[in-house]
């Protein structure tokens, strides 16, 4: 749904943390690649190669953390921390500093302003309630995309459109 707004370097990430989860369990399941393939026709790209660094960076989270922390960290650095998307108007603008009327409209409810990272979280969950397991990796994947949620709404919310769309 907001994947065409991410960047091509963006996307690219995207895809790498999608490839990560689906492979997290040791086998890319056919619901699992029918989501990824989903992402590529959303983004209008083909799907990448990614083998054997999405190997080696699973197997690094069981038997090298320092390494599986370089590399994750290394993807979600390529997600823009200024850039941010209006959803109103799906337009993507840099974030400016709070001051005056955004202050304002931020501390009032009515700023709709959306990181990279959480739309990567958002649409993520397809992919990670696909098979209906949460595997320790795909979970700290979340966790890192969206450190700062302290409540269960955007999960919740997310689960529960993924559902209706029937992925």
């Amino acid at each position: 749904m907001f994947l065409n707004i991410l960047n091509n370097a963006e996307k690219t990430a995207f895809l790498q943390l999608a490839m990560i989860c689906a492979k997290a369990d040791g086998v890319i399941r056919e619901e699992e690649n029918e989501v990824l393939q989903a992402y590529c026709d959303e983004m209008d790209i083909q799907m990448p190669k990614f083998g054997a660094k999405i190997d080696y960076i699973v197997e690094c989270f069981d038997n090298e953390k320092e390494k599986y922390n370089s590399e994750i960290e290394e993807i979600l650095s390529n997600f823009s921390k200024t850039r941010t998307i209006d959803v109103d108007t799906g337009r993507a603008m840099e974030k400016e500093p709070l001051t005056g009327d955004a202050l304002i409209m931020k501390l009032a409810g009515r700023a709709r302003l959306c990181n990279t990272l959480k739309i990567a979280y958002f649409e993520l969950i397809a992919l990670i309630y696909s098979d209906g397991e949460v595997p320790l990796i795909e979970a700290d994947i979340l966790r890192r995309l969206v450190p700062d949620l302290k409540t269960k709404e955007l999960k919740n919310l997310a689960i529960a459109l993924t559902n209706q769309l029937n992925f």
